[in-house]
């Protein structure tokens, strides 16, 4: 509910039917004693996190705030990391099976200037400080009108695949 009311929810797998009582989050920004979100853009299931925890543990990208938020089904918070230094403004997070190595698209520097959309790459996204690598979209591939990544997942060979949205912002 990313645009709406920044809940997260809960959909039955086999009819889609929502789950009362499973949604946690709104508006805002705390983390305790009820974890809250400004446009949560994705839902990641952390399977390294989840097996240290013995239950399913997701990394919500929560857009406006710069962060990523790891909870669980009843939204306790793990961990919070800002991504405001290395990708402002995360659309998602994708985890490499392999290594756990994580792919976090975000859309520029801030809403005013939407001109520096980038992947960024970390080899241990909750405990470490430093991207381990960046893939400039707006530079690669700006002047076609994609500097705005919103989704990017891992290939099983490694590889990477990026979704841009192109909306308003000079390419150039």
């Amino acid at each position: 509910d990313g645009y709406g009311s920044s809940y997260i929810h809960f959909l039955n797998k086999t009819d889609g039917t929502f789950i009362e009582g499973m949604s946690f989050g709104g508006l805002g920004n705390a983390t305790s004693p009820n974890v809250q979100f400004h446009t949560p853009h994705s839902v990641s299931l952390d399977h390294q996190y989840s097996a240290k925890y013995g239950c399913p543990v997701f990394a919500v990208s929560d857009r406006s705030n710069n962060r990523i938020v790891w909870v669980n089904t009843s939204g306790h918070v793990f961990n919070t990391r800002s991504t405001l230094d290395t990708s402002p403004l995360p659309c998602n997070v994708d985890f490499s099976t392999s290594n756990g190595a994580a792919l976090v698209p975000s859309l520029g520097l801030d809403y005013s200037n939407l001109t520096r959309g980038r992947v960024t790459i970390y080899e241990d996204l909750m405990n470490s400080k430093e991207a381990a690598s960046t893939i400039e979209i707006a530079e690669l591939i700006g002047d076609q009108g994609h500097q705005h990544p919103h989704d990017a997942i891992w290939l099983a060979n490694g590889d990477v695949v990026v979704c841009c949205w192109s909306g308003p912002a000079d390419p150039g």
